[in-house]
């Protein structure tokens, strides 16, 4: 029979293993804390790394808009350049065609001299509202001559002036329905052919 002394004694050995094992037990979770302390510094110093790194994304973004905001007015400055000069360049375009307009007009009655032929009146801009516009109409006995001015002449035009807009001439102007209707374009090199009209 366990008398009162060996039951105490059982106790305080039981107490003693407890303790032994909390003692051990508290060791393993400082060892834990100590980890999860270092891990906790290093994430911590990830963090502090990622604000670093999102502060320079975000210095760089907005240089980046700001940038863009360069190359923006930047654009449009050089779509407003490209616009004055495309219109320029329209404006010299029509000016050189009415200048070449100009010239064969003024010029026309003294080279067809050479040939022969005498045109009683020649007349420039001949056109129908909305439907056709003819630069050159000289007449002669018999014959009007339908003059087009190209400072630059390609054979697509030719083949559009003498199979659409001639045909449509004597409908156009019907006082000439009389007469013979031939076509000529100053001489000009057309782009793409050795022929000359």
């Amino acid at each position: 029979m366990q008398t009162r002394l060996d039951r105490i004694e059982k106790s305080i050995e039981g107490l003693l293993l407890g303790i032994s094992e909390l003692t051990e037990s508290q060791k393993k979770t400082d060892s834990q804390i100590l980890q999860l302390r270092e891990s906790q510094k290093k994430t911590d110093s990830q963090i502090s790394e990622l604000r670093e790194a999102q502060k320079k994304t975000d210095s760089q973004i907005l240089e980046l808009k700001e940038s863009q905001k360069k190359t923006d007015e930047q654009m449009r400055r050089t779509d407003a350049k490209l616009d004055r000069v495309g219109k320029q360049l329209a404006d010299l375009g029509l000016v050189q065609g009415e200048v070449a307009e100009e010239l064969f007009y003024r010029n026309l009655r003294s080279l067809f001299r050479k040939r022969k032929v005498k045109f009683e009146k020649v007349r420039r801009n001949v056109r129908k509202k909305g439907e056709g516009e003819y630069d050159i109409v000289a007449v002669d006995e018999g014959r009007v001559l339908v003059v087009e001015v190209k400072n630059k002449l390609e054979k697509r035009m030719v083949d559009e002036f003498v199979e659409e807009r001639l045909p449509r001439f004597k409908r156009l102007f019907p006082e000439y329905a009389r007469y013979r209707v031939p076509a000529i374009f100053p001489k000009a090199p057309i782009l793409g052919s050795k022929r000359n009209f």
